[in-house]
């Protein structure tokens, strides 16, 4: 490996190390740390509690985080919530440390994307460049300060292809069994990593050279065991599509979402208000740069194109319309970013310009001018900010030794450590309904969304309890002191 980055001078090195403090200082300290995904990021914590206290993977419905009573599986591959299980076993168990730890992998992020684009293009000052068009992404930018999933993931579908083109420059196969190795951790992070498995296949039968290496045994082996190791993974993706909202649509009603989602889609990558028309102009010219080379251009074109229609062909696949489903357009960015590098590459090729790193400088300050205009979007919240913001002003008033009847048991064990249960597990329970006596009833957003059910759990819980309001936010999320009547 040292041998294929000999041609890295010493000051490419150190600005490297200060693009990457950056980075890491604007996803420490100046991006907001808050969840974006209700409630998705409260379960990835949970659940990485739960694989810390009891090793056990599911999230929990009733208890707390170090005393679960009733916990059930979830549809998501284990992979990013082993690592923060380990991640809250060396820091402590808390959302904070979830936001530090994504806050720092999406840094990191940043020195595998220059390394990928040296090897791609052998050339240091394209690859500053693209590193430094990836430091500031705003949806990269406002996601490294959440605890979703898609930042830990897009760093390893990074370094995979990363040693990928490690593999390819060495031809060494310890390093195609590191790209196995990651493939394989990638694949066990989100379901739909699986179809970077055909994809990188693809790419291996695009390149030039003998093919016929891979039935050696040295590499048959591997890739047998590589197989058998997937088959839990595949059988997860059933069980995702079984239970996942969406997931089980009819090819029509896929469609249907796809006639009405792509447009939109296709927009929002010249939206000016969360990404840099810059880059997008970029892109472009990167194509039209890239299109002669008719296998590169497919390659990554098919990486597009495969996860936009994915993406788009979900119900809540309009990122546009749905505020937190803009995470999805993460891995879009990877071959965006690759022909954006090729947009610099066509415009450095084309123009008889003396000083190129001048003008990769002039590039990147007009870069972060266009950037200007998604500040409110990298700053902005979700509504539902509220929710999360007054449970945390809760945390010390909530009595220690009770039970929060909560639509989302997470949110409350994830923030205040308390115990907490499903309202309905709770009604469901009659021997606890007739003698818990340390209750407290929390109105959440889901409370409201699902008005109809609840009205008649409130009914219930009415006959029981006596109702006496502690707190209420603006829009109506409160807790009820609920005193057992006699």
């Amino acid at each position: 490996i040292s041998h294929t980055f000999t041609n890295l001078k010493k000051t490419m090195w150190v600005v490297l190390i200060l693009l990457f403090v950056v980075a890491l200082l604007f996803r420490l300290f100046v991006v907001p740390h808050t969840p974006y995904i209700f409630f998705d990021e409260f379960e990835h914590i949970n659940i990485a509690e739960n694989i810390l206290h009891f090793n056990e993977y599911c999230e929990c419905d009733f208890g707390s985080n170090k005393d679960c009573l009733s916990c059930s599986a979830r549809q998501w591959p284990a992979g990013y919530h082993t690592f923060l299980s380990l991640s809250f076993g060396l820091f402590g168990a808390s959302e904070q440390i979830a936001f530090n730890t994504n806050a720092v992998v999406g840094s990191i992020t940043v020195i595998i994307v220059f390394f990928l684009l040296f090897l791609l293009f052998k050339n240091t000052a394209l690859s500053l460049l693209g590193a430094f068009v990836f430091t500031f992404i705003p949806v990269h930018l406002k996601y490294s300060g959440s605890a979703a999933m898609e930042i830990f993931s897009l760093f390893f579908v990074l370094l995979t292809m990363l040693f990928l083109e490690l593999y390819f420059a060495t031809k060494k196969q310890p390093m195609f069994l590191l790209f196995l190795a990651t493939l394989l951790y990638t694949a066990n992070i989100r379901t739909e990593n699986i179809l970077l498995i055909f994809l990188f296949c693809f790419y291996i039968l695009l390149k030039k050279g003998n093919k016929m290496h891979f039935l050696k045994k040295k590499y048959l082996f591997p890739i047998f065991v590589f197989l058998v190791l997937l088959i839990p993974c595949f059988q997860l993706m059933i069980y995702s599509f079984e239970v996942g909202e969406g997931y089980n649509d009819s090819l029509a009603t896929r469609v249907n979402h796809l006639n009405n989602n792509y447009l939109p889609n296709i927009l929002f990558f010249f939206n000016p208000g969360i990404n840099s028309i810059v880059f997008s102009i970029l892109c472009i010219l990167g194509a039209i740069e890239v299109y002669s080379k008719k296998k590169t251009f497919f390659y990554y074109f098919l990486f597009f194109a495969l996860f936009f229609i994915l993406y788009s062909s979900h119900y809540a696949g309009n990122i546009n319309h749905f505020g937190d489903t803009v995470r999805y357009s993460l891995l879009l960015y990877v071959p965006l970013l690759i022909f954006s590098v090729y947009g610099v590459k066509n415009i450095l090729k084309k123009t008889e310009i003396k000083n190129k790193n001048i003008f990769l400088l002039v590039i990147s300050v007009i870069y972060l001018v266009s950037l200007i205009p998604s500040q409110s979007f990298i700053f902005s919240k979700s509504p539902l900010n509220e929710e999360y913001e007054f449970v945390r002003s809760m945390k010390d008033i909530v009595p220690p030794d009770v039970f929060v009847l909560s639509y989302n048991p997470q949110i409350i064990i994830t923030i205040m450590h308390k115990h907490a249960i499903n309202p309905k597990m709770f009604v469901d329970s009659t021997h606890l309904l007739r003698t818990e006596s340390n209750i407290i009833l929390f109105k959440d957003a889901w409370w409201y969304e699902k008005i109809n059910h609840t009205a008649g759990i409130e009914g219930v819980l009415k006959k029981h309890y006596s109702f006496e309001l502690m707190n209420a936010s603006k829009h109506n999320y409160a807790f009820y002191n609920l005193t057992l009547k006699k």
